[in-house]
């Protein structure tokens, strides 16, 4: 799991999962309104793209993590990949 950014009033961060026999590695990025004990909500990311690893998926969940330049009012992160 990567290091939570503060943007918007939103603590947000992402992680991936290994391959498995269900599938192959995924990324994720997840919202919370910071200070809320509300659930956070999760963002499969890269829904098209098939990595190879966890670490290649955990990569790409860094990279978009740092692109992410709002939250709006409603937890979803933008720019959010595809």
């Amino acid at each position: 799991m990567t290091t939570p950014r503060l943007v918007s009033g939103f603590t947000v961060y992402a992680y991936s999962t290994p391959p498995n026999e269900d599938g192959p590695a995924c990324a994720y990025m997840e919202t919370k309104k910071a200070g809320s004990e509300e659930e956070a909500l999760t963002f499969r990311i890269f829904k098209t793209r098939r990595f190879r690893n966890g670490i290649e998926a955990m990569s790409a969940a860094r990279n978009a993590l740092a692109a992410v330049k709002t939250v709006d009012e409603e937890g979803i992160p933008d720019p959010m990949p595809e």
